[in-house]
């Protein structure tokens, strides 16, 4: 403070002023690109995907604890299976915007057999058979 009083007339010249403004300047310039980048990361799109695999099948031709193989059967909805396989997959946008028009591509062995599909939203899975 007392460096202020006895350069005043400096301080209030062009040239103080100048400086001063150069600080403020420099200072608000630095503020604003932390804000940006900072707001930036918090604005990115994002997408959340999940996914969980179960498979059921009928024990191998060998005896277990006396039980025959064939006892054994897979099912779902009253319907055998020799091989059943469940798929779950979650996909959700978690980012700020919003991915739109988000298409899934997934991928299945050349034999395998859709037996039921659940959809929710607007996302299209497009399946597609190895070849």
């Amino acid at each position: 403070m007392e460096w202020l009083t006895e350069n005043r007339d400096w301080f209030f010249s062009g040239a103080g002023i100048f400086i001063a403004s150069s600080v403020a300047s420099l200072l608000s310039v630095f503020v604003t690109l932390w804000w940006k980048s900072r707001s930036e990361r918090k604005r990115r799109k994002k997408l959340r995907i999940s996914q969980m695999l179960n498979k059921f099948s009928s024990p191998t031709s060998e005896k277990s604890a006396n039980v025959e193989p064939e006892h054994f059967k897979v099912s779902y909805k009253g319907t055998e299976y020799e091989n059943l396989t469940v798929y779950y997959l979650s996909v959700m946008n978690v980012g700020s915007p919003a991915i739109e028009n988000q298409r899934i591509h997934v991928v299945l062995p050349k034999n395998a057999k859709i037996i039921e599909t659940i959809q929710e939203k607007s996302l299209k899975p497009r399946l597609t058979w190895n070849t």
